[in-house]
């Protein structure tokens, strides 16, 4: 996974529209609901990268619990890529990409939720695999 995580860093790297902002840290517990303003992302991070990396955490947050999680995933990526018109392939890779990133990270944390994100990351380059045959 490693391997392909960095293959997948480069390709999308290589084929960026151009930087752009990104929240860096956009998922659950950081978009809130606000009377007055509407929805709003909180706690930025504030980095520089693809868009499409901004959707992964969002993507594999919040599964714990869940009967189907591998479901869950699929269908939080379909729906993703129809309503941000992202293109699932490239929102597939980036996952990978990420999600092996965060999978390390845990894991040299001491994190033991480090598993399951691995498991996404498995599960992300499986419903790659199946868009591409």
């Amino acid at each position: 996974m490693l391997t392909l995580a960095e293959q997948y860093i480069e390709e999308i790297n290589q084929t960026t529209k151009g930087a752009a902002l990104l929240h860096g840290d956009l998922h659950h517990e950081n978009i809130l609901y606000s009377m007055h303003k509407g929805w709003l992302a909180i706690d930025p991070k504030g980095v520089i990268g693809d868009e499409y990396y901004d959707t992964v955490s969002f993507l594999i947050n919040k599964l714990e619990g869940k009967s189907n999680q591998r479901y869950v995933l699929r269908y939080r990526v379909k729906r993703l890529s129809e309503l941000l018109q992202l293109e699932e392939k490239r929102l597939l890779k980036a996952a990978v990409a990420l999600s092996t990133l965060y999978a390390c990270w845990a894991q040299e944390d001491g994190v033991p939720e480090w598993k399951q994100t691995y498991q996404c990351t498995i599960w992300f380059s499986e419903f790659l695999a199946e868009l591409l045959k």
